[in-house]
Formats: C-alpha cells, structure tokens, sequence
C-alpha cells in the first residue's frame, strides 16, 4: 500500500482560512497519476479546516482506465483526524469506472460524479478538527492511462 501525496495535501502547504461562517467555500486539488495504483493505495487530496460542514462537492478524472472492462475504482473519504474514525468511502464508493461518454452529462468521457455516501444519508458531515480528504484506489486500472484527477470538496464553517 502507498500513500501518494496531492500537493495541498502536505503538512506544509498552509490550511485554508475559516472565514464567516455559512458561506459556501471549496476545496479543490488535481492530481496527474502517472503510474497505476495498487488496491487499497492512497491519494491524500487537501484539508478541511477545523468545524467545516462538507455539503457537496465532485470528482472528476480523465479516462484512466482505457481497457473495454474496466477496473478501476476510486472511493472518496477521510482520514481519521483524532476525533472522527478513516471513511475510505464516506463521500463516494464509485464502483467500477469505465470513462465513457454520457450524452447530455459527460459527452466529453471520463469521469464526473456527484460526491454522496453521508452527503445523502446525513445531509452533510461536520469535522470540528482539520481532517484531511482522501482517494483510496480499491482496484487498479486493467489498462492505465496517465492523467489527471480533480477532487473538490464544497463546504461551510459553523459558527
């Protein structure tokens, strides 16, 4: 198992600021893969900040698995930051991705999806300490193509 690391993902790279509360505010990175992920590989996107409330966001890649039965899988969650336990999946378990086309969603192809999991079952997810978003690959790609992905993270602070 490996741990890549996005580049707001370091512990070096400033957290963002809190700002008032119940303004939206987002968090985005992209990352360029360029070698195929093993199971249960890690990519560490960016920080929430303290008392952040995640209420949407997306994923987006290019189409990184090429192979006709694709294999690839990215789920979205976090890390355990002391209070909260590690949710591989809390914001996305993808499944299978195949990077194809959808008319009048994603004609360009690739990968474009809705964060949910506890966005949907709970409406949102509050973490009253800084707590670092993450991809975890639950499968590699059959066929890798290097390219790039782009995690983003809406969220308010509360009050």
């Amino acid at each position: 198992m490996a741990t890549l690391i996005a580049t707001k993902a370091k512990t070096s790279q400033p957290r963002p600021a809190v700002g008032d509360s119940g303004n939206i505010k987002t968090q985005i990175e992209t990352y360029l893969l360029t070698s195929n992920p093993a199971a249960a590989d890690i990519l560490a996107m960016f920080w929430l900040p303290a008392n952040a409330r995640a209420i949407g966001g997306m994923l987006y890649a290019d189409d990184i698995d090429t192979n006709a039965t694709e294999t690839l899988e990215m789920d979205v969650g976090w890390a355990a930051n002391g209070v909260d336990s590690a949710n591989s999946s809390g914001f996305l378990n993808s499944g299978a991705l195949n990077g194809d086309a959808v008319v009048n969603y994603n004609p360009e192809g690739g990968t474009k999806i809705p964060l949910g999991g506890v966005l949907i079952t709970a409406g949102s997810k509050k973490f009253t300490v800084p707590t670092r978003i993450q991809i975890t690959f639950v499968a590699a790609a059959a066929t890798f193509a290097s390219e790039n992905i782009t995690l983003r993270v809406d969220y308010i602070i509360d009050a």
